[in-house]
C-alpha cells in the first residue's frame, strides 16, 4: 500500500505542477497579445500625428489608394 500511495503522490504532484506551468504560460501569452495590441496603438497614433502634421499641399502629392 505504501508503493500505491507514493506513486499516488507523485501522480498528483505532476498534475498539479502540470496545470500551474499551463496556468503561468496562459497569463504570459496574454500579456504578450496586450503588449503586442498597444504597439499597434501606439504605431497607429504616431502614424496619424505625422500625417496631421502635413501641410496641404504635402497631403495633395500623396498617392491616393484608390489611384
Amino acid at each position: 500500500m505504501t508503493w500505491f500511495k507514493s506513486c499516488l503522490e507523485w501522480i498528483t504532484g505532476a498534475v498539479i505542477a502540470l496545470v500551474f506551468v499551463y496556468w503561468l504560460g496562459k497569463k504570459d501569452g496574454k500579456q504578450n497579445e496586450k503588449e503586442a495590441q498597444t504597439e499597434k496603438t501606439l504605431n497607429k497614433i504616431a502614424s496619424a500625428k505625422r500625417i496631421d502634421d502635413l501641410s496641404s499641399d504635402d497631403i495633395d502629392r500623396m498617392p491616393s489608394k484608390y489611384d
